[in-house]
This record gives C-alpha cells, structure tokens and sequence, in this order.
C-alpha cells in the first residue's frame, strides 16, 4: 500500500491512482481519497474561502459544491475554512465528500432557507472543541462566531474559522470581534494545540483590528500568531474580485511551519480562495 506521502507525490505529479480509489481530477464524484491526519512532520494545507453562498449562489448546489469539493481534493487540503455557506450547501457538501465532516456553525438566518453560516471541513475523526467555539457581537444582521474543530492525528492541530462584521461603522464591532477570536486562540495554544485560524475578516492588513492577531515581528503586532503570507510584512494579493482589497486570511502558531501560499481566483464567487501550506513540527 502507498503511503500518503506516496499518494500526495502521484497527485501532485497528475497521476490518477485508481486502485487507492482516488477519483481523476476535475471528476464529478464523491472525493473518496484517503483523508489526511495531522501527524508531526506531515504536511498541513488549509483552504479558507468566502463561497457567497446565499447572493450569488441563492443557496443553490451547483456549480459551488462540486467546485469546493474539487478544490480540496485537487490542492490536497487538508482542512476548509468557508464563509457564506448555506445549510443546503453543507447538507450537499457532507454527500459529496464522505471522509470528511462538514462541521457547520450557523450564523443567520434569513440570506438562505435553513440558514447560513462557516464551515470547517475536515477529515473524519475531527471533532468541533465546543469550548473554543463562541458567538461573537455583531451590529449588523448576522449572528457572527468563531468555530474550531482539532483534526485527527497525534499533533494536536486546531483549525478555527470566523468572519468578521463588514460595515465601516462597525469598526469598533470587529476590533471585539478580534480581541475574542485571538484570546480563544492563544488560549488554545497555551493548552499545547498547533492552531491555524482564518476566514473573511473584512480588514486590510494595516487595520488596527489585526494587529490583535499579528505577532511582535510585524508592525503593530500585539499577537502571537504569523500570517500565511510570510514574515514580517503587514501586506500581500488582494482576496476579493478581481485581485481588490485583501480582506481574507490564515494566520497560524508555533509548531508550524509555512512551507508556502497562494491566493486563487475563481468564478464562482466575488472572493477569492486562500490556501495555506505548512508542515506540522
């Protein structure tokens, strides 16, 4: 049997492994590759994507669905932070992708029927830390929160995922929006976790609400945490349409190490996807 560093070397060649059960890529089926766990030395890719699942999708399965499903198999991510999912969409999502759970935290109610909210999509054996996942103030109409989920494996890894309020008036609204996601982080990492968090934090990298999640090495930091686009630089590709602002981030702990990252654009949403590679120590 190949092993899965074996696997992710065939993939990333463009080899189609039938006989692992690895669908070809770009194929409309249920990814049913083997899910990657957080081991010490493995890697860790994580995906963090603003889906606009309710104004540009209307809640609706395709082509959104399939896209994320893709994406995920074809960049071998780990886990997927996504923003703006609908309850339909997540229901279809956890069909499509059988090894991995849909962890769903809801945020409002009224864009989508069901509801609307982020995800973190990881392997199965994750489990939501209900103890680091809370509702945030808000100001505007949705219910916002932060949600972690720690991924299978021995290496005590945490993947949480938010989005912050977007009007400018609600400045004030986001910097307590930061202040708790970062505490619930620190905490996390106090407590031995390997965390990475992300999401659509609706922030420029020089917004005075980051500086709670950039470290001391950065301008302004007062965190403890580096930022997928390198050190030590508060800057980097724009995540919205068309290559705007940067609003969308990863940023992650100690015992991981950035092994690189890229910003995607695609057509099927006015974000772009944010994929970051690290290796777990």
């Amino acid at each position: 049997m190949l092993s899965s560093r074996s696997l992710g070397a065939l993939l990333a060649a463009g080899v189609v492994v039938v006989s692992a059960g690895i669908a070809a890529p770009g194929a409309h089926a249920s990814v049913v590759a083997p899910a990657p766990r957080a081991d010490a030395g493995e890697a860790v890719v994580v995906m963090s994507w603003n889906i606009a699942g309710g104004k540009q999708h209307g809640g609706g399965v395709e082509p959104i669905v399939p896209t994320i499903a893709t994406a995920i198999r074809e960049r071998g991510v780990t886990a997927a932070v996504l923003n703006e999912v609908c309850a339909s969409q997540a229901t279809a999502l956890r069909k499509r992708m059988p090894r991995y759970t849909v962890h769903y935290f809801l945020a409002e109610s009224d864009r989508c029927r069901g509801g609307i909210g982020n995800a973190v999509v990881a392997p199965k054996g994750s489990t939501r830390l209900k103890r680091f996942s809370r509702g945030l103030p808000s100001g505007d109409s949705y219910v916002r929160n932060v949600g972690c989920v720690r991924l299978p494996g021995g290496g005590k890894v945490a993947v949480c995922g938010t989005h912050h309020s977007f009007e400018v008036r609600l400045a004030d609204v986001r910097q307590r929006q930061a202040r708790i996601t970062t505490d619930l982080v620190e905490r996390m990492v106090d407590r031995g976790y390997a965390v990475v968090a992300g999401g659509d934090l609706n922030a420029t990298p020089r917004s005075p609400q980051l500086d709670e999640f950039y470290s001391r090495l950065y301008a302004g930091g007062r965190g403890v945490l580096r930022e997928s686009n390198g050190c030590c630089g508060r800057r980097g590709p724009g995540t919205t349409r068309n290559g705007g602002k940067k609003i969308d981030y990863f940023f992650f702990s100690r015992r991981l190490d950035r092994t690189g990252s890229r910003v995607v654009p695609t057509r099927f949403s006015d974000h772009r996807q944010v994929v970051l590679r690290t290796r777990l120590r």
